[in-house]
């Protein structure tokens, strides 16, 4: 029995290496472990991991107590920093701690759900729901760093774990050159990935270029510790050389971890994220000591040359392009996709605005999506879910706490790489050179982008990095052994080799070990059973919208997945729950208003159906409100049917369903209360109370929290106009134009259906929205002279940038001169537009004509004698000359 406890000691610990092992590549697999399924399938299996390192815990050789897992620690405080976030603080503590929180309870949901709906206290977290789900997901990785720490001590496992990651990496990069090679592929199903720019299992090619960054980080380290044991010679000596690698050529994990170093070079190249390939320049300069050691850059050439050669021998023949590199263009991009235009910079001043909002405390882990919409401003046409800049988004969410947690995490890893240098052993000298380069990667690449919180790359920095942050404390060990063994006697040395290797703790010191064990592992318990309902909620969700986009949905299912929701709404209070339960309740509701219509025959049902819309149904409650216009701002008047419309308005018996999808609405509002999808469901439920006032209060803040996004806004500003909030419609107007002034026509026709809002109350003054403006309106039967004649003086054509541009630009004054009966200043605006474009033909006749239409005959004989000039072979020149002379004799002869 004694001999056999050892090795199902081993054997536990082993098992649980190879899970933490296989872990992150499994992960990245499934669309990088976005799908809460996947994170709840991983937090199980570094929870049967931990539980089957529990053995290492008999070896007093390999454990250590709280100094020995300070990381795992640190972000148990973290995590327990992220918990608080969620507990209700009472009024005047919360606007002390988060400023920008109680706004969001009291200013954005008060005026919606009313005060007594409202609870007397709130948490700091904007969106409780998601930061408990990413609290449990750190309670996971706190528990993945103590397995870690715990198992990988040996050099058998931190091969094992080394050449896992550099292994896993570089099958993520062969798939996604095989991607690019074989665009049509439906490998890992990334064909249906409709958005962004996917890489190998990975959504978006920057969160796939940190798994490549890492394992390039991994296959250096191998390298470096096979160099090192072989000959004794470190990569970043400043005596190394490049003859030293032909030893490694025959060794086994030197040659994986080169197979691996060029499979993910060429990924990082090929993929297309400048971030990934500056982290990775970073990576390498710091990998190889050329900053630390202040070495020579003479030296950089030695593993980067045979990088760059096997590299250029994989890509030439597969015939692709170097993306990355191209796209590091900053001032000059045919594409405008580079830093410069891409939209993150503008994004990022208004994240920084949302940052200082809510500080000190911030507005909650996993927070970032809807804690940023009430301060854009500048930020592109898209929806940052996330800022594509972590260290911005971990300021916004955690204010400075969670800043100052990062600082001590990433300076205690510098600390730990630090005395790594001390080490005399091969694979610390690795672990050095990979540990360097995976940190350096991470904070440069995160700058640009968030890949770390993606589960697959957190779980492989949750496992490589708490063996680095461990080995210190090993090392020190060692050495006072060391130190020890050279002052003993003989005797004393003699007793020592004769006890077991596996030395059992005592009671006193198995306490300390234990408890750090107990506070690492006993959390994730209840973190695995949060993501286990945030699994169901997103499975649920999921299969309810495919249900409801089925061309023939089933009523039965609809109603089994009501149920199953409610339960877990009530357990979980989870806004995704709420927002899937009104869309199920609507759906319903929608059918019985059908069926208590008594529909007889298909084309009614049809018909029917159509006209309990979101939209038209709305209109149908309009209709019946006193001073509110018909005329849809939204474009769906024309849809709407009196007949049924009155048949639907006239059934006092609404379906309780509407009543329940309301419900769950301001539910989900209570829950998140930054949320734009339930104000927009509200809006549309609106009919169930007739509160005009909530409708404005829905209107205005929808407004603000679509403020960046033009197509939204001018949907926006057509229900103001269905509501008859004609200043709300006018703002939302505005803000179109003013970001988008090619939207002019189309909302200035929209207007003409609505005179009590005049073009100056929505056209913003700038050049490019009065030239727009005024093409459209001289064209009207009774433009808005006051407007027009502020248009004509703003349109601004010396400031055009072309020949062809300035030329249409005075055509365009010409014309609304014309119009506003300026005659002369008409004439010259013709002139300056032809000596810009003298060819024009249609603008020649355009000014002869006009001339003749105030009788300036001369004017206009004298225009096309010149144009018959410049252009001889234009007849219509020569009949133009000759009516005028015909005008001419005919008035001569006229008594």
């Amino acid at each position: 029995m004694q001999q056999l406890l050892p090795k199902l000691r081993n054997l536990s610990i082993w098992v649980s290496a190879a899970i933490l092992t296989a872990l992150p590549c499994l992960v990245a697999l499934d669309y990088a472990g976005v799908l809460k399924w996947t994170q709840w399938a991983a937090g199980a299996a570094v929870l049967l991991a931990a539980l089957l390192a529990l053995p290492a815990l008999t070896d007093r050789e390999h454990q250590g107590g709280l100094g020995f897992h300070w990381l795992a620690l640190l972000l148990l405080g973290w995590a327990g920093f992220a918990w608080f976030q969620t507990l209700p603080l009472p009024d005047s503590l919360h606007s002390f701690l988060s400023p920008g929180s109680e706004a969001a309870y009291t200013t954005w949901l008060s005026p919606i759900v009313g005060s007594a709906a409202a609870d007397a206290s709130h948490p700091i977290s904007v969106d409780p729901w998601s930061t408990k789900h990413a609290s449990a997901m750190l309670l996971m990785v706190v528990t993945l760093a103590w397995t870690s720490a715990t198992v990988f001590q040996t050099r058998a496992r931190l091969a094992t774990i080394l050449v896992g990651l550099a292994t896993g990496a570089a099958i993520h990069g062969a798939l996604g050159i095989f991607q690019l090679v074989v665009p049509d592929t439906t490998l890992l199903g990334m064909d249906v990935a409709r958005h962004g720019s996917p890489f190998a299992a990975f959504v978006c090619r920057n969160n796939a270029a940190l798994l490549m960054n890492i394992g390039v980080g991994a296959s250096l380290g191998l390298l470096a510790w096979r160099l090192s044991a072989l000959i004794g010679q470190e990569v970043d000596d400043e005596h190394f050389e490049l003859n030293d690698l032909i030893s490694l050529v025959s060794d086994r994990d030197s040659s994986i971890a080169m197979v691996s170093l060029v499979l993910c070079s060429s990924a990082i190249l090929v993929c297309g994220s400048r971030g990934g390939l500056v982290a990775a320049l970073f990576g390498f300069v710091l990998g190889f000591g050329w900053i630390r050691a202040r070495r020579s850059i003479l030296s950089i050439p030695v593993i980067v040359g045979v990088v760059a050669v096997a590299v250029i021998m994989l890509l030439v023949p597969l015939n692709l392009d170097l993306e990355s590199i191209q796209r590091l263009e900053i001032f000059v991009n045919r594409d405008n996709s580079t830093l410069m235009h891409d939209g993150r910079i503008p994004h990022w001043s208004d994240g920084f605005q949302a940052a200082k909002a809510y500080l000190p405390m911030g507005s909650g882990l996993g927070t970032y999506a809807d804690a940023h919409l009430p301060y854009l401003d500048r930020s592109a046409e898209t929806w940052f879910h996330h800022a594509d800049n972590l260290w911005l988004e971990l300021l916004t969410e955690q204010g400075l706490p969670g800043v100052m947690f990062a600082i001590v995490l990433i300076v205690g890893l510098l600390i730990s790489l630090h005395h790594l240098r001390e080490s005399p052993d091969a694979v610390d000298h690795g672990l050095r050179v990979a540990g360097w380069y995976i940190l350096s990667a991470i904070v440069i690449s995160q700058i640009f982008d968030f890949g770390l919180i993606i589960p697959a790359n957190l779980l492989a920095c949750g496992v490589f990095l708490p063996i680095v942050a461990t080995r210190q404390f090993l090392l020190a060990s060692h050495l006072r052994k060391d130190q020890a063994a050279e002052d003993a006697d003989f005797e004393d040395r003699a007793s020592e080799e004769k006890s077991p290797k596996i030395k059992f703790q005592t009671r006193r010191t198995f306490v300390v070990p234990a408890l750090v064990a107990a506070a690492a592992i006993v959390p994730s318990v209840w973190a695995l059973s949060v993501l286990s309902t945030d699994a169901k909620i997103e499975a649920l969700a999921r299969q309810s919208r495919f249900e409801l986009d089925s061309k023939k949905p089933d009523s039965d299912k609809l109603d089994h997945f009501v149920s199953e929701l409610t339960l877990l709404a009530e357990k979980s209070h989870s806004p995704e729950a709420y927002r899937t339960l009104s869309d199920l309740h609507h759906r319903l509701a929608r059918y019985e208003e059908v069926a208590s219509a008594n529909p007889k025959s298909i084309e009614q049902i049809q018909e029917l159906y159509r006209q309990t819309s979101p939209v038209i149904r709305r209109l149908t409650w309009l209709k019946q409100q006193p001073g509110v216009s018909m005329t849809s701002g939204s474009g769906s008047s024309q849809d709407a049917s009196p007949e049924n419309l009155d048949a639907l308005a006239g059934n006092a018996d609404l379906s309780p369903h509407y009543r329940q999808a309301l419900e769950n609405t301001e539910a989900e509002l209570v829950a998140r209360p930054l949320s734009r999808e339930s104000r927009s469901s509200g809006i549309y439920l609106d009919f169930l109370n007739s509160d005009h006032a909530r409708t404005r209060t829905l209107l205005n803040q929808l407004q603000s929290l679509y403020k960046t996004n033009t197509k939204a806004t001018q949907q926006i500003g057509g229900l103001a106009l269905d509501s008859n909030e004609h200043d709300i419609a006018a703002e939302c107007f505005r803000n179109v134009l003013e970001r988008q002034p090619r939207y002019t026509t189309s909302i200035l026709r929209i207007m003409e259906e609505h005179p009590e809002i005049t073009p100056s109350e929505i056209v913003p003054p700038t050049s490019g929205n009065y030239r727009q403006a005024a093409k459209f309106l001289i064209n009207r039967p009774e433009p808005d002279s006051k407007f027009l004649t502020a248009a004509y003086a703003g349109l601004a054509c010396d400031t055009c940038e072309t020949i062809a541009e300035r030329a249409k630009c005075e055509e365009l004054a010409g014309d609304t001169a014309y119009v506003l009966e300026k005659f002369d200043e008409a004439y010259d605006a013709y002139q300056e537009a032809i000596k810009f474009k003298p060819n024009d033909t249609r603008l020649r006749i355009k000014l002869i004509g006009r001339l003749r239409q105030q009788n300036r005959r001369e004017e206009a004989l004298t225009e096309a004698r010149k144009a018959r000039i410049v252009m001889p072979d234009e007849d219509r020149f020569d009949v133009i000359i000759r009516e005028i002379a015909q005008a001419e004799l005919q008035d001569f002869k006229a008594p």
